[in-house]
């Protein structure tokens, strides 16, 4: 028998072995993430959910889905909170979602957000092999994400579904970008743009995925290219997803701040707070 007909049964036995524990660590990442959420789909409507949820008339009926990239999340309130910057198409989604499931039942709309949360964590744990960190730190790191108690609020408060949901696209979109630098194949490309796309239709926070994507393709690209190259090409997806995100934005609000102050200000009144606030986060981190 020669040496490569030796190795085929030796290199299978080790795929099959690979492919049964990333079973095992799958599943023990989904038992975690279930088990510490799960007295959550026990829990009532509080808070902001009364309105965002009960009160909501939009989420009763699919036909509204629509509606939610077309106009401002509290679009459905008075007149006054209509006028919010609030654009979260996703997180009116999920509710319909959830509505259709249990009605005003309010364990459907917990079970939604534990569902995100532990897609999220299964997200780490393969977003951190897809990097080259080994199976057992993986493991780790998304065993931990799936447990720590600074997700209780995201997870276990149904206002929190932006952040879960969120999250779930943003891993999702890295994992993703991380496939296509392997394979330079435009599918993952273009499929992380899209996920790019979903996260900042969840929260606008996403809209840092791009310099994320960017410092790890510096970070895992080839050295012997042109950095602003290879930059451009690996990017402008992100960048489509991103025109369209605006567009979409700005017809639905007609404005593109995160913040609304109740007061007019001028361009300079602007600088002056985010340098303030700046300062402020600064001093509250020391």
């Amino acid at each position: 028998m020669s040496k490569t007909s030796k190795k085929k049964p030796i290199q299978s036995t080790v795929n099959r072995a690979q492919k049964s524990s990333e079973y095992w660590h799958i599943g023990l990442i989904i038992f975690l993430s279930f088990i510490t959420y799960s007295n959550a789909l026990r829990g009532s409507f509080v808070w902001d959910d009364e309105i965002q949820i009960v009160k909501n008339w939009q989420i009763r009926d699919l036909s509204h889905v629509g509606s939610a990239f077309s106009s401002a999340f509290w679009a459905f309130a008075d007149p006054e909170a209509a006028r919010t910057n609030f654009y979260r198409p996703v997180q009116t989604l999920s509710y319909m979602l959830a509505y259709q499931i249990s009605g005003l039942s309010a364990w459907s709309y917990h079970l939604v957000n534990v569902l995100f949360h532990t897609l999220a964590s299964v997200l780490i744990y393969f977003l951190c092999v897809e990097y080259g960190i080994s199976a057992g730190a993986a493991l780790l790191a998304a065993a931990i994400f799936s447990v720590h108690p600074i997700h209780s609020e995201a997870v276990s408060w149904n206002a929190g579904t932006p952040d879960v949901t969120c999250g779930a696209f943003y891993f999702g979109s890295i994992l993703l970008f991380l496939k296509y630098l392997k394979s330079s194949r435009g599918r993952w490309l273009w499929s992380a743009a899209v996920s790019f796309l979903a996260a900042c239709f969840s929260k606008e926070m996403a809209v840092t995925l791009p310099a994320v994507a960017a410092l790890i393709m510096l970070a895992k690209g080839r050295p012997q290219q042109n950095v602003f190259t290879r930059l451009v090409e690996s990017l402008w997806p992100f960048g489509a997803a991103g025109v369209v995100y605006v567009g979409a934005r700005l017809a639905a609000l007609g404005f593109l701040s995160t913040t609304h102050l109740q007061i007019r200000a001028g361009v300079l009144d602007w600088f002056t707070l985010a340098v303030r606030v700046l300062g402020q986060y600064i001093h509250y981190s020391l």
